[in-house]
Parts: structure tokens; sequence; C-alpha cells
């Protein structure tokens, strides 16, 4: 019996191995084969590694040098990590050849290594959370939803994001399973210190990591309520040491170089006051906070430039858009599958809303009183950590496009991808759970639906990213 499980346990591992290879593969294809400024401000993000690469130096955010013409402004004035990873790898690649196109491929190497790294932790996080069908059905939603991919084969900072939660996430999975020690906030560290150095739309994660962790600790009934206070202190400063190793330099930077503006955001706006073409300065965009409009109208908006309103736009760009937002999968495609996740979350909260209780429901009754003793419920943090995970990123989605700058893209909301699925994920599997007469198509089900979402995210490649590079496609149609 021990040598045939550790010949499954063997067997499941090669497997994994071989499926993040391929996804890494996978990744790498779509990097190769996409022409250069194709996805949004490739070319504005391009010349921060190139400036490294170049000097040997970080740029300051108003350098002429990376400046662009229009928006009178840069990408330097927010972490730039992933440019500098990549300008490194350009440097090496110079060794052999400076190539202009090998030299971008380099720096978009970076990406497709993050993305290899995401799909492993998601893995490793759905195994401690689901059966095995189930744990690859979350998975493949995950890593291979086209919208997600896509960030993986140019140049920014979304991709490290995107792994930056999902090392987060698998940190709750592991507090969720098995408490909080020492080597669960490590981990938990260096995903929100890598968060922090990626993109301000994946914030959320960090503060909901402190409402989970804060929370979970407290209520653990297990230890006396000094000895939590006292673990509690301890393992937060652990935590908080490391996420400040990992990231506080950069903020440091920022406030010596910006006058104390530690974000760089006022600083970058005051640059694009400054050199940006008049219709692109800050103080002559018309926001809909600038009218007086509620952010309700905005998101129902729709400009003429625009098929949908607003809040249509970012859900059809979530599922898959591209060159600049305006080549977009086709609805026969985009409708049926916003559909399913839709069905998944409204099975999710039918069939699982003792999930939702931040206290156990089976309580036990003292002799006495005949009343219900209540014990907290860890289920309830893991599951109002990921709602809250889910909303954040739409909220600063919708936010930014009201008061800063009107752009529907479902890219900045893309941070909720993996509590999202993870809601779909638990939705079906309950309500496949509950229905006996489905139990026996599980297994079917699940291995379907990997197939599709594997299948989506290859359609895509070959409909439109590998198209549009033999096609030498340098405008928008």
């Amino acid at each position: 019996m021990r040598k045939n499980c550790s010949k499954d346990v063997s067997r499941e591992h090669r497997i994994e191995i071989l499926f993040v290879f391929g996804v890494f593969l996978f990744y790498f294809l779509w990097s190769c084969t996409q022409r250069y400024n194709f996805s949004a401000d490739e070319s504005m993000r391009y010349q921060i590694a190139q400036f490294i690469y170049e000097h040997g130096s970080l740029p300051r955010g108003d350098d002429p040098l990376i400046r662009n013409e229009d928006w009178g402004t840069s990408y330097a004035f927010n972490p730039i990590l992933s440019y500098m990873a990549s300008a490194v790898l350009m440097k090496g690649m110079s060794l052999f050849t400076t190539n202009e196109w090998m030299l971008l491929l380099s720096a978009r190497f970076v990406n497709v290594l993050l993305g290899a790294l995401m799909a492993w932790v998601v893995l490793k996080a759905a195994k401690l959370l689901f059966p095995r069908r189930y744990a690859w059905m979350f998975t493949a939603l995950v890593v291979f939803l086209p919208g997600n991919v896509i960030l993986y084969s140019y140049v920014n900072c979304d991709a490290l994001a995107m792994c930056s939660t999902a090392i987060i996430f698998y940190s709750w999975v592991k507090a969720y399973k098995e408490g909080w020690n020492w080597t669960t906030c490590a981990v938990s560290a260096i995903g929100m210190g890598l968060c922090f150095l990626s993109y301000y739309n994946a914030y959320g994660f960090i503060l909901t990591t402190f409402f989970f962790f804060v929370g979970t600790m407290l209520t653990d009934q297990e230890k006396a309520p000094k000895e939590r206070w006292k673990e509690m202190i301890q393992k937060g400063l652990f935590i908080l040491v490391i996420v400040c190793v990992i990231a506080l330099w950069w903020f440091i930077r920022n406030a010596i170089l910006y006058h104390g503006d530690f974000l760089g955001r006022e600083t970058s706006s005051a640059c694009a006051e400054l050199y940006a073409r008049a219709k692109y300065k800050p103080s002559n965009s018309k926001t809909f906070q600038k009218k007086g409009d509620s952010m309700l109208c905005m998101i129902f908006y729709r400009p003429v430039y625009l098929e949908h309103d607003w809040l249509v736009t970012v859900l059809y760009s979530f599922v898959g858009a591209f060159g600049y937002n305006r080549i977009y999968l086709s609805k026969m495609i985009i409708v049926p599958y916003l559909c399913c996740l839709g069905v998944g979350l409204i099975l999710m909260r039918n069939c699982c809303q003792r999930d939702f209780f931040f206290w156990n429901a089976d309580g036990t009754q003292t002799a006495i009183a005949g009343k219900t003793k209540r014990k907290w419920s860890k289920t309830g943090w893991f599951t109002w950590a990921n709602v809250f995970a889910l909303l954040i990123p739409n909220y600063l989605n919708a936010y930014y496009s009201y008061s800063s700058d009107f752009q529907p893209q479902g890219r900045y909301s893309m941070p909720m991808l993996i509590p999202l699925m993870y809601f779909v994920t638990k939705g079906v599997q309950a309500f496949l759970k509950r229905e006996k007469k489905l139990q026996k198509y599980e297994k079917l089900f699940c291995i379907l639906v990997c197939v599709a979402a594997a299948a989506l995210a290859a359609f895509t490649w070959a409909r439109i990213i590998y198209p549009m590079y033999l096609q030498n496609y340098y405008g928008l149609r």
C-alpha cells in the first residue's frame, strides 16, 4: 500500500511539474509572438527598463529621456521592481547579442517567469483548498483566462502584482488550514513586500491580509487572550520587518526625490501639468468627480468611442481585450463565459451560506442555561478576506476612472481573479456535492472546464495574437 501511495504522489508531482512547465512555454510563446507596444503602454514601460539597462541607474519620474510627450509624465513615479529585473536580463542578453527584438524578449521574460511562478503557487493553494479534480479546475480558470495570460507576455508591473497576490492568497490558505506559523508569516510578508512594489490596484490584498491576520489571531480560542495578543504582536512585527526590508527602500527614495511624496502620485500629476499637451493636462481633464456627477452615473456612462458603458467594457476586457482595449474576443465567447462565472457566484452564495458566518453553526449547548456557546469560524474570516480582495480592486478601478482618468479596463480589476475563481469553484463544488444525481459527473465536468479554459487561451493566441504578429500589425482597426 505504501509503495502504491508513494507512486501516486510521485506521479502527481511529475504531472504538476509538467503543467507548470507547459504554462511557462505557453506564456513564453505569447511573449515571443506579440508585436511591440501591442498592449497597454508597453513602450512607456519598456523605456524605463532601457534606461536602467543603458545607464546602470534608476531614473527620476520626470527624466526627459523617459517622459512621455503626450502625457508629460512617466511610469517611473510608480514602483519599478519588475523593470529593474528586466534590465538585468537585458544586460545578460547583451553579452550575446544587442538585437533590439532579443532585448525586448529578454525584458518580457521576467513576466513569463512570474506567470509560471504564479501558476505553481496557485496550484499549491488549490490542492490545500479542494479535492484533486476541483484543484485543477480552479487552477485552470485562473491560469488560462485570456485577460490574465496577456499580462505575462509584455513589459508591465501587472504580472508582479498578480504573482504577489497569488503568494498572499497561498499564505491565507496556509493560515486557514494550519494557523499562522512562522513559515506562513514569512510567505505572507514576502507576498506583501512584492505587492507594495507592483501596482497600486493590488494593494487591497495587503489591507485584507491585515484584517485576516488580526481577526484570526485574536479569535483563536485554543489560546488564552494574553497569549493571543503576545503571539500576534511578535508575528506581526516579524512580518513588518520582512515587508520593510523588501519594499521600504522605494518609498524612502520617493520621499527624498519628491520632497516627501513617498507614493509619487502628487509629483506625477504636477509633472503632467507642467509637460503634458494641453488636452492631457490634469487640470483640463473633465472627470465625473469634477462635474459633480455620481460614480453610479460614471459606471453606466457610454462615450461615443466605445460600444458599451463603463461596466460592460470592464467586464468584457477582464475576460479578454487586446491592442489597447480595441480588439475583443467574440461576444459569443465572452457573454457565456461571464454567465458561467455569475452562475458559479450564485451557487456559492446559495450553497455555502454558512461560510460567510463568523461563528460556527454547530455550537455546543451548555447544560445549565441551554444556551449555545458559539465558536469563532476560520472559514468566515477566510471567506470575507476573499470577498474584500474581490471588491477592493473593482472599487479602485471605478474610483480611478471617476476621479482621475476615464479608462474602463478589466486589467485594473485583475487582482480580483483568484478570489473570484475561488468562489466560482467553491460554488460549483458545493452544488454538485449536494445534488446526488450529479455527483457521478463531477470528474467529467472538471475535466471539461479545464480543457475549455486551456482551449480558450489557445484560441485567443491563434485568432488574435499570432495573426497580428504575422501581419506586422502596427495600427489598430
